[in-house]
């Protein structure tokens, strides 16, 4: 049972949900993202089984809506490869009037995927990359320009803009040290208001490493095979920050915030222990000099850097992963300001049960990692 302070910051990943959902009321997120993530999936070098697996879904929602039929005509030649009316014949089927009506269609798919499994699908690289060329070819035009990262960005801007104080600033862009090196486009920098950004448009900035409270990036999902990459990018992004904050300012270098924020994650309290890759991808990355030092695995998992070793949290009661990341953050922030204090920190951290978060943790057995 959740106690008023908990359901207070409940509410910060019930408000992130319900306005994901709004949006996705008037654009069309849900078909444009099945598109979308099987060109991401193909220019991200996703495994094959998980491009037929996206194919799938492609195929079953959409083959048979198009009024002209173009990616159902790609679907009989590519991977059914023979005309409806043969396959149909073929699993002892009757034909229901206009061999191409939408029942025999609908029928054809059924059957299909209902006994065909993936690992059937005789499709190489290749072919796979010429499939994806060919259905992109075939996009709606109001499907193709709707990546999911890019709105959820905007929300958690617009979000951390409204719990942070004034004299921060939150926009997406690019870190620039005095000898011109310059980070991979971030797509959260939270930086001081009191230093001036070097480039200003929008969202869009320029900063120096000494205004830099946290970098942030924003997934929309947790996919375990793409988890090193994503680590190596937020850790390549801080060395740049870290190395000249250290050269600067030598031993009283301050801590910088540098997370990965996932709306979306199959990984849970539960299953933790089986999900190998990610527990050990984690476990190679504890000792590097410039570590992601916070995760937010969707709302249930919430996992913190301490001494070089990562600690998982049960957050799914509640659903607190989301309010335990911005409140880290926040810590951070008047950590360095040096205005934290023990009436802040009662109100920003949702736990005040014994242990605090702590009673929470989720400890993973010795062999998995």
């Amino acid at each position: 049972m959740l106690n008023d302070k908990e359901k207070y910051h409940e509410s910060i990943a019930l408000e992130l949900k319900s306005k994901v959902d709004r949006l996705g009321y008037f654009l069309p997120f849900e078909n444009g993202t099945i598109y979308h993530k099987l060109q991401l999936g193909l220019e991200e070098g996703l495994p094959i089984n998980e491009i037929k697996n996206i194919l799938k879904k492609l195929f079953k929602k959409e083959a048979i809506k198009q009024t002209n039929g173009e990616l159902w005509n790609i679907f009989e030649s590519e991977i059914l490869q023979q005309d409806v009316r043969g396959f149909l014949r073929d699993n002892n089927q009757n034909i229901d009037g206009n061999t191409n009506n939408r029942a025999n269609k609908s029928k054809a798919l059924d059957i299909f995927f209902e006994n065909s499994s993936l690992d059937e699908w005789i499709l190489d690289e290749e072919q796979i990359k010429n499939l994806g060329t060919l259905i992109k070819n075939v996009t709606p035009r109001n499907s193709q320009n709707f990546p999911e990262g890019n709105y959820r960005e905007y929300l958690l801007i617009e979000y951390l803009r409204k719990i942070l104080p004034s004299t921060v600033e939150v926009g997406s862009g690019f870190v620039i040290d005095e000898n011109f090196h310059t980070t991979n486009q971030i797509d959260i920098i939270i930086y001081d208001a009191n230093i001036a950004p070097l480039f200003k448009s929008g969202d869009l900035v320029v900063v120096i490493p000494a205004s830099v409270y946290g970098i942030i990036e924003v997934k929309t999902t947790h996919y375990p095979n793409k988890l090193e990459k994503e680590l190596e990018n937020a850790s390549q992004n801080y060395e740049l920050i870290k190395k000249s904050l250290e050269k600067e300012f030598c031993d009283n270098i301050f801590k910088v915030f540098n997370g990965i924020f996932y709306f979306k994650s199959n990984l849970t309290p539960r299953n933790i222990e089986d999900e190998l890759n990610t527990v050990k991808v984690l476990r190679d990355f504890e000792n590097v000099d410039y570590e992601v030092n916070h995760i937010a695995f969707g709302d249930s998992i919430f996992v913190r850097n301490n001494n070089n070793e990562y600690s998982f949290y049960d957050m799914d009661q509640g659903k607190l992963a989301f309010a335990y990341f911005f409140s880290n953050l926040i810590d951070i922030i008047m950590r360095r300001k040096m205005l934290i204090n023990n009436a802040l920190s009662k109100f920003i951290f949702p736990i005040d049960r014994e242990g605090g978060k702590e009673s929470r943790k989720i400890h993973i057995s010795n062999n998995v990692g």
